[in-house]
């Protein structure tokens, strides 16, 4: 993990040790591209890079390695990929996108699989934000703080570290994470637990548990985008669920199921592992839920 954003902060500067880590990253990239002939190479670049004030520091070096020139990706470009890569899975989704990176956190607004919105922050799980922070970044984006949406799909690595830890610390019987449900209020609880002054990272990956409290905060505060909105339409028995889909990165908050509508939804995912879903995609969908 290079972290390359790790340090970037108020002088917006790249740090060297991270710098030296991503080029020798890249340079092993490099040479397994060569080795196997890969002639089609699209060569990105995204926050980190975006927001560097020295990012020739990194990009110079970089190019030379691969041999070709890199493109920095805006941030409206930045979101319009995770739409699109989110939605090349999940056609028809609908509600919120977070791509949480190191160094940003991309939003995007999704109506049956077309964007209707899209934002970026400058912050990730790399960042140092506070609550307010975050509070104030969303509550200044009007479309996505009066947003009734029910249905949040995380990006990145750390929802897929959230669904680990619930399947871990739950005891889950099925470790599949694509198609992962997280009730809501556990969802949450987990999450609080990672902002923690002494946290509960069981199940968390190695490499995620040092910025987990970060990421845990930013997933919080996203969700909560679309929990405050909905609490207000729906009942004070109505649930919130996540969901995590290994297969696209996501995350998906929604509201939950029955008791026994999440029996069939788990004997349908089961039954997909073997046979696939109704759209021919060899997808599992495990989905947990309360009465």
């Amino acid at each position: 993990n290079c972290r390359l954003g790790e340090g970037l902060g108020e002088d917006a500067l790249l740090q060297p040790d991270r710098i030296q880590l991503a080029l020798a990253a890249m340079s092993r990239f490099a040479g397994i591209m060569k080795a196997m002939g890969v002639t089609t190479i699209h060569d990105v670049a995204a926050a980190a890079v975006r927001r560097a004030r020295n990012a020739a520091e990194f990009t110079v070096p970089a190019e030379a390695i691969i041999g070709r020139p890199i493109e920095v990706l805006s941030q409206v470009e930045e979101a319009h990929f995770v739409s699109q890569g989110l939605t090349l899975n999940i056609p028809e989704a609908t509600g919120f996108v977070a791509d949480l990176g190191g160094g940003s956190l991309e939003v995007v607004k999704l109506e049956r699989g077309v964007a209707q919105h899209s934002t970026s922050f400058n912050f990730g799980h790399l960042s140092t934000v506070t609550a307010d922070d975050l509070r104030n970044a969303f509550d200044s984006t009007p479309w996505l703080a009066g947003d009734s949406s029910t249905r949040i799909f995380g990006v990145g690595g750390s929802f897929r570290a959230l669904g680990l830890a619930y399947i871990e610390q739950t005891g889950y019987p099925l470790p599949v994470l694509h198609g992962l449900r997280i009730p809501g209020d556990e969802a949450a609880n987990l999450l609080s637990a990672f902002c923690r002054e002494s946290p509960d990272l069981s199940g968390v990956p190695l490499g995620r548990q040092k910025t987990m409290p970060t990421a845990a905060l930013i997933m919080l505060s996203v969700s909560g985008c679309a929990t405050d909105q909905t609490s207000k339409q729906t009942s004070p028995d109505a649930e919130e669920t996540t969901e995590v889909v290994q297969n696209s990165a996501t995350a998906e908050t929604s509201e939950g199921a029955t008791a026994n509508e999440a029996d069939q939804s788990v004997e349908t995912a089961e039954a997909s592992l073997d046979e696939g879903n109704s759209e021919g995609e060899p997808t599992a969908e495990v989905v947990e839920g309360k009465a």
